[in-house]
């Protein structure tokens, strides 16, 4: 039995020191490119903001464009799975304001992953893979033969399901890639939380109301 004033202390393995690494890493690397954008963002100063060795960074991702692809790859996944619902519920209104209150709550914890994929489309794409374009165009036929659906059963009123899924992405992402002119625009200071739930309420309702839908009072 241990004395009452010493403590058990648990050494990390070393899937834990690289899994908290990576984290670190990925989390550095967003905020570079968002803000320099893949030219200008070296893997010293990833390394710097990281507070790794920049060795640590060739180790685990093995070049800047690896690293830069990865971020994409996850902000598309995250997007996509955001949609879940499309596909579990059958009730527009439940599935539309789950979308939207997910895709605002990513505007507001990935501001940076948000602003990389903004960037990297608006110059064209010259580094989106393939196979991620490939399953952004599958997953948006999918969502959008979903919101046909709808239209057919009478459930929403749109008169076009792609421009409807444009509408959400670029209201909800405007609060992660136009986040500093909206701190101007609210007294140089960020949302609280009261104030971001009260513009996630407010632009679902305007959301479901553009598709024939009310939203349920909080």
């Amino acid at each position: 039995m241990l004395p009452k004033d010493r403590t058990i202390t648990t050494k990390k393995t070393n899937a834990e020191i690289r899994t908290e690494n990576e984290a670190k890493i990925l989390d550095a690397a967003e905020r570079m490119f968002s803000e320099y954008g893949y030219g200008g963002a070296s893997m010293q100063l990833i390394a710097d903001i990281a507070e790794l060795p920049k060795s640590n960074i060739m180790y685990y991702f093995k070049s800047k464009k690896n690293l830069y692809q990865l971020i994409l790859e996850n902000m598309l996944n995250a997007w996509l799975k955001a949609a879940d619902e499309f596909e579990s519920s059958d009730d527009p209104k439940q599935a539309i304001s789950a979308y939207v209150r997910a895709k605002m709550q990513f505007a507001r914890d990935r501001p940076y992953g948000s602003t990389v994929w903004a960037k990297e489309i608006m110059s064209g794409a010259p580094l989106l893979e393939p196979s991620l374009s490939e399953s952004f165009n599958q997953w948006t036929f999918e969502r959008v033969a979903v919101l046909e659906k709808w239209k057919r059963d009478g459930k929403i009123t749109i008169s076009d399901p792609n421009a409807f899924l444009y509408l959400i992405w670029a209201s909800t992402q405007h609060y992660a890639d136009f986040k500093s002119q909206l701190m101007i625009l609210n007294n140089n200071k960020e949302f609280t939380d009261a104030e971001f739930e009260a513009k996630t309420q407010a632009l679902n309702q305007m959301i479901l109301s553009s598709a024939g839908l009310t939203s349920t009072p909080p």
